[in-house]
């Protein structure tokens, strides 16, 4: 019998992502279904990141959401020209706002993005040769980010859709159904925890829940139970009596 299995955020926690997946024992009949924040205040975002490539590897239909945290991470690497790509400030003027004169470098690296380039032996400092402070100063990095772990940040997605379930890993915020309409900030920060309007069950991440263990309800699943604060990392699991696609 198949099984859909949720894991929530890891946040740089290698060991205990190995813990659960020993725990879970995986088969290649499962799908999986990462929800987001593979990285930051962990110790090793760099170990969690290659293991995760590794897993694809083995179970190549694993789906790995995007994370705030994921997202933030790909601004700043933007931002230090390490990649190209659309920023989040560029998609959402909420997140614009929000951000208002805070250089997306600094916004990853006050969210605990400093453990992550810690992991990399990296470093993302002002570019000394540009006199500029302003919302665009210009970054540069000292280190290096794997372009292999580059892309699978890059190529992770904002939502999944499977059978009864949507996964996303922060919310839809309570209004529009049409996944690919909803603005992608909404996505990956939204905190509503409305469930799904359409009565699919909704499974995210990013709300630690208040118990340290998954909120398992008709139409809400939440399954990050706190890792990145020194509590557990925890999955979902679904027996299911018959197949089910990656859409």
């Amino acid at each position: 019998m198949q099984r859909l299995i949720a894991i929530g955020d890891i946040h740089g926690h290698q060991a205990k992502l190995d813990d659960l997946l020993n725990q879970i024992q995986p088969t290649g009949d499962d799908q999986f279904v990462f929800l987001g924040d593979y990285i930051d205040r962990g110790p090793d975002s760099k170990g969690v990141i290659d293991e995760l490539i590794n897993f694809k590897r083995c179970y190549p239909q694993t789906v790995f959401l995007r994370g705030n945290h994921d997202q933030m991470f790909l601004d700043a690497l933007i931002s230090c020209k390490a990649t190209e790509g659309v920023k989040l400030r560029s998609q959402s003027l909420v997140w614009d706002r929000e951000l208002i004169s805070t250089p997306d470098v600094s916004a990853f690296k006050g969210n605990g993005g400093i453990k992550t380039l810690e992991s990399y032996d990296a470093k993302m400092v002002p570019d000394n040769e540009k006199d500029i402070v302003c919302v665009c100063t210009e970054f540069i990095l000292l280190g290096e980010i794997p372009q292999e772990h580059i892309d699978f940040l890059k190529t992770t997605s904002l939502y999944f859709e499977c059978g009864i379930f949507i996964f996303v890993h922060a919310g839809l915020g309570g209004g529009e159904m049409n996944l690919d309409k909803i603005n992608p900030h909404t996505l990956l920060w939204d905190r509503d925890l409305c469930g799904s309007p359409d009565g699919k069950t909704l499974v995210i991440g990013h709300t630690a829940c208040p118990d340290g263990e998954p909120l398992i309800s008709d139409h809400l699943i939440m399954v990050d139970t706190g890792a990145g604060y020194g509590k557990s990392l925890s999955a979902v699991l679904r027996q299911l009596s018959c197949p089910v696609g990656v859409n």
